[in-house]
């Protein structure tokens, strides 16, 4: 990973990434793409070579270094300027983060009958949204 990618990752991250962890990574790269050769050649399909090297129950061993490659890719796509710093800025422009959508939630709320109101804090936060799927919205992502 260039020093200028790893700059821009937050420090509280960029300290879980020290050589060590980037090496580990490189690795789990590494024997990933030996294994997958290797699977390819015996005609087993990738999901399976992904099930057999990302294996590893959370605090047990991780011989091949899946947990250090997963944070650095995690940490790229979470990095300033990165994906989803890009998705965090392009929903807020067009006013689709979650937020905006919980408010327009609320609102409709407001308009319901006293009958079937419920209170302002009890406005449920969806997982995903149908305001999500609009060609707005998907071509702004785009």
């Amino acid at each position: 990973m260039p020093k200028s990618s790893i700059a821009s990752i937050t420090k509280n991250r960029r300290k879980a990434l020290g050589l060590h962890e980037r090496q580990a990574a490189e690795r789990f790269l590494q024997y990933f793409w030996d294994t997958w050769k290797a699977d390819y050649v015996r005609k087993i399909p990738i999901r399976e070579t992904i099930k057999s090297t990302t294996r590893g129950e959370k605090g047990g061993p991780d011989p091949y270094g899946y947990a250090a490659y997963r944070n650095l890719v995690l940490a790229a796509i979470n990095r300033k300027g990165g994906v989803m710093n890009q998705v965090e800025e392009t929903l807020g422009k067009i006013g689709a983060t979650p937020a905006d959508l919980w408010k327009d939630d609320r609102s409709l709320n407001r308009e319901r009958p006293a009958t079937k109101r419920v209170l302002e804090h009890q406005v449920p936060i969806a997982d995903t949204h149908a305001r999500l799927e609009e060609r707005d919205v998907q071509a702004a992502l785009a």
